[in-house]
């Protein structure tokens, strides 16, 4: 009777090392020099279940930060160019308002709210006081004539009147 490493041996001597290289199993009736059927192909791996699922699930939610990232991003900067337009529609009326001579001694103050979206509409409020209704009439005109006059809101403009007409006060002199 041969041992276990003889046998070893012995079945690598009569088969080759190639069916101790594919990890093909030997049965024990080849070990005792019986002819058998054709070798059983190698084993192949599957993938664990766990760990592949696992990944996916990393995989998944760095994709969907990274969407939320990039659609904040893109949020603020429309927004900050919304603000920016606003500015500059709002100092341009300012200084319609300024030029006007008939608005002398006239508080009136516009402030431009552009939307985030461009299909709504462009609201500008005009607040202050004016001593006469004309100047207050005047000054809404003014605002009326800018903001058509910026092409891209002729349509969709709203104009918040908040002008106050508030007589002048006399100043009572010490006699």
């Amino acid at each position: 009777m041969l041992t276990a490493k003889p046998r070893r041996v012995a079945i690598l001597v009569s088969h080759g090392l190639s069916a101790l290289l594919t990890g093909v199993a030997i049965p024990a009736a080849l070990a005792q020099g019986i002819p058998s059927q054709a070798p059983l192909p190698p084993p192949t791996a599957t993938p664990a279940a766990e760990g592949s699922g696992g990944a996916l699930i990393v995989i998944g939610t760095f994709v969907v930060l990274l969407a939320v990232i990039v659609a904040i991003a893109a949020v603020h900067n429309v927004r900050q160019r919304r603000e920016e337009e606003a500015l500059q529609i709002q100092s341009r009326l300012g200084d319609a308002l300024l030029m006007d001579t008939l608005l002398d001694g006239a508080a009136v103050v516009p402030t431009v709210h552009v939307p985030l979206w461009k299909g709504s509409a462009l609201r500008i409020e005009v607040s202050g006081s004016v001593p006469r209704p004309e100047m207050r009439e005047r000054a809404l005109q003014i605002v009326r004539q800018e903001a058509t006059r910026l092409a891209q809101y002729a349509q969709d403009v709203e104009i918040e009147d908040r002008v106050s007409v508030l007589p002048p006060t006399t100043v009572r002199q010490a006699a």
